[in-house]
């Protein structure tokens, strides 16, 4: 009997090990699921892919995202990674093409 302890506690260890797994797992996928479920029309996001676009319509197991000005592609919601922030050098080129012409013109001497 001595010799078969150190067998079950292994075995016990092993079974406690793959019961903390599964959690930790199914409780990754659980904040997946809320964070797919908030998604909203309007939001920038980054596919898994890495595509940036921002969400026009949200379906039961789609979206609708917007890659581009009238470029209008259908994925699932799975395939969205993270909501996606603006970068300030993305921010700082849209100002610098909206700028007047007298402000982005050559200095001439």
């Amino acid at each position: 009997m001595q010799q078969m302890l150190p067998l079950i506690g292994l075995g016990a260890l092993m079974f406690l090990f793959m019961w903390w797994q599964g959690r930790s797992r199914n409780r990754a996928l659980e904040q997946l699921q809320a964070f797919h479920d908030s998604l909203v029309a309007g939001d920038r996001v980054v596919t898994t892919s890495g595509l940036r676009g921002s969400v026009r319509e949200v379906r039961d197991q789609t979206i609708l995202l917007e890659i581009a000005t009238g470029v209008v592609t259908e994925w699932t919601k799975i395939a969205v990674r993270e909501k996606a922030e603006e970068p300030e050098a993305e921010a700082d080129a849209v100002e610098a093409e909206t700028a007047s012409p007298e402000e982005s013109g050559p200095d001439r001497a």
